[in-house]
């Protein structure tokens, strides 16, 4: 999952929850907590 944020922070694409459900789609119940994946935005 961090390759992915890190992968989307280059890219341009916003944290979002947009973004949060594209986690949720492709790692299922496995995914980080949402405050997680924003600390890791930071």
């Amino acid at each position: 999952q961090r390759v992915c944020l890190k992968f989307c922070v280059k890219n341009g694409i916003k944290c979002s929850e947009a973004f949060i459900e594209m986690l949720k789609k492709a790692f299922g119940d496995d995914i980080m907590s949402q405050p997680r994946v924003y600390e890791w935005y930071k």
